[in-house]
């Protein structure tokens, strides 16, 4: 399989500007549009013209599980290693896929990196941040870096690129609604069952964000809790896999058990977070989540996202929707179902308000 029309526009691009003299490139494209499947063909046309040393830095161990596949699968599992302590493997290669955390303290077992790929890199900050600091440790005149996201912007600080950023501009873009357009991306229908507005206004704000212990308060109590029952049983009885978010640990659990289904959060052992993820995606209906799977979660048969987390920020409320727009067989749209009014401070997803 090859890339597609938009696939292809976005190597060419990139590959372009790295050869007319470009040190850092960004493109931003949608949930779905395939940013693995990109990188490996990138991987692989850089590995066989130049024989580069590649780095592809994610900040999540199951992204850096997914990815590490990809390449493999894609003929490449001779020249790449993990960098991830969570998946047992501080090893580098050709091609090292890493863990911003693991590969940031293990700087000294890379080997000459010429190309860095920054996977969701709205999360980089402007310095000094563990990203800056694996940059900086591989700096040389020919290192080329490249970013990628759908969401360019971060909460408090607008778009991530521009006058005095470290990303100048956008290289390449593909929007949503051509993705779906195209007929690359699922159809989706939105569905808000209610402003939280009043509520709301009671809980502090830290950074900027929603404060996460006062927000999982309020939303584990009962008629919340009942709000996302209720709403699963109305408009998603048809529906086969379900992802909900949740705010805090307590309240993913607590809803979890009132939904009759797993949940996932940091606190879990690692063979416990790894059995309950796999049951979701060999057929588990629902899995109540904590963060974890918001960005970068691969499980396409997904068709219905319950929202159960507000939040101030529009990347974490277009990256939550994003979950379910991939297309799989049998699956005719997704369906979103917004339980605490993101859309009236975010818009949707395919043309939210930055």
């Amino acid at each position: 399989m090859g890339l597609r029309g938009t696939q292809q526009e976005a190597l060419d691009s990139a590959i372009g500007a790295f050869k007319s003299g470009s040190n850092r490139v960004l493109l931003v494209e949608p949930t779905g549009w395939g940013k693995t499947f990109f990188t490996a063909e990138l991987f692989k046309t850089c590995l066989e013209s130049w024989g580069i040393n590649a780095l592809f830095v994610v900040h999540t161990k199951e992204l850096a599980k997914q990815t590490h596949e990809a390449f493999c699968s894609h003929g490449m599992a001779d020249k790449s290693s993990l960098m991830c302590a969570g998946l047992g493997s501080k090893k580098s290669n050709q091609i090292t896929v890493g863990t911003k955390q693991t590969i940031s303290r293990n700087l000294a077992k890379l080997p000459k990196i010429n190309l860095i790929v920054i996977d969701e890199c709205h999360y980089m900050g402007e310095g000094g941040d563990e990203y800056h600091k694996i940059i900086e440790h591989c700096s040389h005149d020919r290192l080329r870096v490249l970013g990628l996201t759908a969401t360019p912007y971060r909460l408090n600080s607008g778009y991530i690129y521009g006058d005095g950023k470290f990303w100048e501009d956008v290289e390449h873009q593909t929007t949503l609604d051509k993705m779906i357009e195209l007929g690359f991306l699922a159809p989706y229908r939105y569905k808000m069952a209610e402003s939280l507005d009043e509520e709301l206004d009671g809980v502090k704000k830290t950074a900027g964000e929603f404060n996460e212990g006062d927000l999982g308060e309020l939303m584990q109590e009962e008629h919340h809790m009942g709000t996302v029952k209720n709403a699963i049983n109305e408009h998603a009885t048809d529906r086969k896999s379900i992802l909900i978010f949740a705010v805090t640990i307590g309240h993913a659990e607590k809803l979890a058990e009132f939904l009759g289904c797993d949940a996932v959060h940091s606190k879990l052992k690692k063979d416990e977070w790894r059995r309950r993820v796999d049951a979701f995606k060999n057929g588990g209906r629902m899995l109540v989540n904590v963060a974890q799977l918001s960005v970068g979660f691969n499980h396409p048969p997904i068709d219905c996202v319950v929202v159960a987390r507000p939040t101030m920020s529009p990347a974490m409320h277009t990256q939550i929707c994003g979950r379910s727009f991939r297309i799989a067989e049998g699956k005719k749209n997704s369906i979103i179902l917004d339980l605490v009014g993101n859309y009236l401070r975010h818009g949707l997803p395919s043309n939210p308000k930055i």
